[in-house]
This record gives structure tokens, sequence and C-alpha cells, in this order.
């Protein structure tokens, strides 16, 4: 019978019986010499198949040939020669923004801005022509888009929060959350009602598309999106930030 060995891929070894093909990834293999004995062992480990081993004359192998040094040196090789897969990193996205935002009108959608970048691999906020607010993807994938906002009310009572997103062709249905901000305690500056809210979506993205967070609020005389600055005792506070991250 006759035996050979080869290269068959960066990642796999094709081991021929002389009757059929056994195909191995090159990083569970392994081969020794026993006298005149080249033992190769394998596993599949994926299909829990472990330790398949053979024992063969190294004068039955037609490829690698010669010595049986030769021949075990030359498996060996093909076997080193494993290449793994590249790894891709994720794509991924951070912005956030140092600016108060006000909505125009009572009840009515306004975009957030992100004009601020921290970090971004295939994911960028672009302008809508006015201001950057469309959060960008240039992989198509599965992702986590998460956000953080900072409210701020300086009316004496409670005041009402929508927050939803909204992409190129239109709102997300369900995708909205009310939320409500406490009145502030006093007329005093720094007793202001305060309230940080966020949430995240799983969104299945095609490259290309855009997406807005998108917000509301029942009373935009009173009601901002709010940033500080810091101050001995703590930094500053951005007014909003999402992260986006592709986990598929």
């Amino acid at each position: 019978m006759s035996y050979y060995i080869t290269d068959y891929s960066p990642t796999e070894v094709d081991f021929n019986d002389g009757l059929r093909s056994y195909y191995y990834k090159k990083c569970y293999c392994s081969v020794e010499l026993q006298g005149e004995y080249i033992i190769f062992t394998a596993h599949r480990v994926e299909n829990n198949a472990f330790r398949q081993q053979w024992s063969v004359a190294y004068t039955d192998f037609t490829s690698p040939s010669g010595s049986a040094a030769a021949v075990l040196a030359a498996i060996q090789t093909i076997i080193d020669s494993y290449v793994a897969a590249p790894v891709v990193a994720g794509r991924y996205g951070q912005y956030l923004s140092y600016t108060t935002q006000n909505a125009v009108t009572n009840n009515v959608g306004k975009a957030m801005i992100f004009e601020s970048i921290d970090l971004s691999n295939g994911v960028t906020v672009v302008t809508d022509g006015t201001a950057l607010t469309r959060i960008t993807f240039g992989y198509t994938g599965i992702y986590n888009l998460q956000f953080s906002t900072q409210f701020q009310n300086n009316d004496n009572a409670q005041q009402d929060i929508w927050i939803w997103i909204k992409r190129w062709d239109g709102n997300i249905t369900g995708s909205t959350g009310l939320i409500s901000i406490p009145a502030r305690k006093s007329a005093g500056v720094g007793d202001e009602g305060h309230l940080i809210i966020g949430w995240n979506f799983l969104l299945t993205i095609t490259s290309s598309d855009w997406y807005q967070i998108m917000w509301a609020t029942s009373d935009v005389s009173h009601v901002q999106i709010k940033t500080y600055p810091g101050t001995v005792n703590y930094p500053s506070i951005a007014s909003t930030i999402f992260t986006a991250t592709q986990i598929k």
C-alpha cells in the first residue's frame, strides 16, 4: 500500500492511505520516528475524534520519500508550516460631545451631536448637513450600539424625555424610551434637576448605513443635554457619548 502526506492548505495536511484522503489541521498533528516506522498522530478536535494514529514504514511513503530521517523531516516541515487565519480586529467607535445641546420644538425629535472622536475603527460620525449626528458603519455586521446622555432640567416641574434610534430610512419601530427628569431643587445654580440615562441596541448593519440617536423633550425651554466643566474633585462631564462595537 502506498501512502502520502501533502501540504493541502496553509492550515491543513492531506494524509492518504492509498484508499482515501484524511484532512487534518496541522496544529493538531504530530510525527515521530520509531525504528523504520513513521508514527503520524492527528486529532479532529472539532469532531471529538482524538488520537487517530498511523504507523507506516517510511519506505511505503511515495510522498515525501527518501531515507527515514528525510521523510520524518519533510512531514514535520509540512506540520510546522501551519498559518493561522489572520485575526481581523472588530470594528468599533466611541464618540462624545462636550457641547450643551438644545431641542428646538416641544415633543419634536432632534439628533444628538457627537463632535469629538475618542476611538474609531470602521465606525465614524459624519454630518447631516448641519451637525455631526450620523453614526456611519463601514462594514456589514451585527453591532452593539450604546449611549449615555446627561440631562438637566431647570424648571420647577419634572419633564419628560424621549430617546429613540433613527436610521437612513426612518425611525426604528419600538426603539423609543420614555423617562422623566426631576424638577430643580431651587433656583440656585447647581440645584437644577439632573439625570443621566443610557441603554443599548443590537443592530443588524449593512455597510454604509447611518444611524442617529434622537431625543425630544416636553419643554425645550428648560431641558437640555448638558455638559459640565471639571473641578479639583472630579473631571469634566461629557454631555453625551456613544459606543458601537461589532459583535459578529
